[in-house]
C-alpha cells in the first residue's frame, strides 16, 4: 500500500488506506479481525459519525456551558458510525519506523428515535453516505442514556463491547477535538452524563489514566507544534507530506503498513491518500497564482458553509501555496544574512537561481487554469471520506508529531497527554480529580 515519486528521488507515502466497513451483517466476522488487531496495538485512534450537532460551535465563556451543549446534543441524536484504527508497533530500524494498521468503521444507528440535523445530512451526503442502505444494515443500539427503556428483543448491544473491547487494550487513545467525543461515548456506551462539567470530567479521569492516555491530535498541533491551523484534514495531509520529506532526506519517519487481504476482503473500502505528483516531485513553481482563488473560510477551518461559493475547497492547493510562502521567507531570510556577512562587492550574485516570490509568479510560469488542471485534487471529498478514514489520520498524526519519543523509545504520554482542546480558548481542559467544584484548565 505505498507509493513513491516517480524519477531519481523517492520517498515515504502511502497511496490508499483500507477501511474494514462493520455492520450488523459481518459484525461476528469483522468482531473477531477487530480483537485479533487489538491485543496487538500500541495506539487506538476513535472517530465518531454523528447525525448532528444542534447548536454547538459557539464559543463559551464557562465549562459548564459547554458541556450543557454537548450533553444536550448527545442525548437527542444518535452516533451514525465509530471509525477505530489500530496501530501496533512492528521494528524501529535506523530512522525508520514501521507500524501495521487495522482500520474498522462501524455503521451503528440508535434503536430510539433521535434528532437529525439538515446540515449533518448535507454534508454526509456529498461524501458519499447512502442513508438507506445505512438503515438496513447498520449496527443497533440502545444508548447508555436511555438504560430504563426497553431494549429490542434478540438484540445485543454490540457497541458497549467493541468499547469495553478498546479500554481493556489499556494503550493510549487518541481523538481529534475530543470533547465532543468523549461526550457522545460517553452517554451513548458508557453510562448516564452526569449534570455538572466537574463530575464528567472527574469520570473521564478515571477512565483516561497514565498507561491508557487520552491524546488529542488537534491539541497536539495547537500547543506541541503550535500551528495556528489545527482541523484534520489539514494537519494530516501536512504531516503526510513531511513524513514524505523526512523519508526522502533519511531522516526520522514512519512507515505504515495495512494487512494482507484476508475473510473481510469484500468489506474494504479503499480510500485514496496518494500525494499529488507535482508534491512527491517537488515541482511547485507558480503555486502561489492559486492563492487568490482559495476559499479563506476553507483555509483556516476546513469547511465552508456558503451557498454556492464558487472559491476553491482543495486542501492540497492550501498547503502547495503555504509551503510557497515559507520557501519565499525563508529564502529572503537568507538572501538579508548572506548581505550582511559577505563582504565581496558581487553580493548580490552569491544565490543565484535561488527560489524567489518572483519565480513563482513570473511570466514563464503556466497560467492558472493550466495548474488547476494539472494540480486538483480530490482528497477529502466525495468517497474518501469516513469515520475509520478519519480515525487513520488522527492516529497517524499522533505518531508522527511523537515519532522522535518513538525512535528514542520514550513513552509517547506527556505534559500533552489526558488534555483536550477547547474551541475558541487559548487553553486545554486537563482530565483529573475536580476538587472544590472547579474544573481544571492548562494553558
Amino acid at each position: 500500500m505505498e507509493t513513491v515519486a516517480d524519477g531519481e528521488v523517492t520517498g515515504e507515502s502511502i497511496s490508499e488506506v483500507p477501511v474494514v466497513e462493520v455492520n450488523e451483517q459481518n459484525f461476528s466476522l469483522a468482531i473477531v479481525q477487530f480483537c485479533k488487531a487489538l491485543s496487538r496495538a500500541t495506539l487506538i485512534a476513535v472517530d465518531l459519525e454523528l447525525s448532528g450537532l444542534g447548536e454547538i460551535g459557539r464559543n463559551y465563556d464557562h465549562l459548564q456551558s459547554r458541556y450543557d451543549a454537548y450533553k444536550k446534543a448527545a442525548e437527542s441524536r444518535s452516533v451514525f458510525a465509530v471509525g477505530v484504527a489500530l496501530f501496533s508497533l512492528r521494528k524501529i530500524k535506523g530512522k525508520s519506523i514501521k507500524y501495521k494498521s487495522h482500520v474498522f468503521n462501524f455503521l451503528t444507528m440508535s434503536n430510539h428515535p433521535f434528532v437529525v440535523d439538515p446540515d449533518s445530512l448535507k454534508f454526509l451526503r456529498s461524501h458519499g453516505f447512502d442513508l438507506s442502505g445505512h438503515c438496513e444494515k447498520s449496527i443497533g443500539y440502545t444508548p447508555a442514556h436511555l438504560r430504563d427503556a426497553t431494549k429490542p428483543k434478540n438484540r445485543k448491544d454490540s457497541m458497549k463491547v467493541v468499547w469495553r473491547a478498546i479500554l481493556d487494550a489499556n494503550v493510549p487513545i487518541a481523538f481529534h477535538n475530543g470533547l465532543v467525543d468523549t461526550v457522545f461515548i460517553y452517554s451513548h456506551f458508557m453510562d448516564l452524563l452526569p449534570a455538572s462539567s466537574d463530575e464528567f470530567v472527574g469520570k473521564l479521569a478515571s477512565v483516561f489514566n497514565d498507561k491508557r492516555a487520552l491524546l488529542d491530535s488537534k491539541y497536539l498541533m495547537e500547543y506541541s507544534v503550535r500551528s495556528t491551523t489545527s482541523f484534520l484534514l489539514y494537519v494530516f495531509r501536512k504531516l503526510q507530506r513531511q513524513n514524505f520529506v523526512e523519508s526522502k532526506s533519511e531522516r526520522t519517519y514512519q512507515k505504515i503498513r495495512f494487512p494482507k487481504r484476508n475473510g473481510l476482503l469484500e468489506y474494504m473500502l479503499p480510500v485514496n491518500c496518494e500525494l499529488p505528483e507535482h508534491v512527491m516531485n517537488d515541482q511547485m513553481d507558480g503555486g502561489l497564482l492559486i492563492k487568490p482563488l482559495l476559499c479563506t473560510k476553507y483555509m483556516n477551518h476546513g469547511f465552508c458553509k456558503t451557498s454556492g461559493c464558487t472559491n476553491i475547497h482543495d486542501i492540497d492547493l492550501v498547503l502547495d501555496v503555504e509551503e510557497l510562502e515559507q520557501r519565499k521567507v525563508r529564502a529572503r531570510r537568507k538572501r538579508r544574512h548572506e548581505r550582511i556577512t559577505s563582504s565581496s562587492k558581487n553580493e548580490e550574485s552569491i544565490v543565484p537561481g535561488k527560489c524567489s516570490s518572483r519565480n513563482a509568479v513570473d511570466g514563464a510560469s503556466p497560467n492558472v487554469e493550466t495548474l488547476l488542471a494539472a494540480r486538483r485534487s480530490t482528497f477529502g471529498s466525495g468517497g474518501s471520506h469516513n469515520a475509520g478514514m478519519d480515525a487513520f489520520m488522527t492516529g497517524f498524526a499522533i505518531l508522527y508529531m511523537n515519532r522522535m519519543k518513538i525512535l528514542r523509545e520514550k513513552p509517547i504520554v506527556d505534559e500533552h497527554s489526558n488534555v483536550l482542546p477547547l474551541t475558541g480558548k487559548h487553553f486545554g481542559l486537563r482530565l483529573k480529580a475536580v476538587t472544590y467544584g472547579t474544573e481544571t484548565l492548562v494553558s
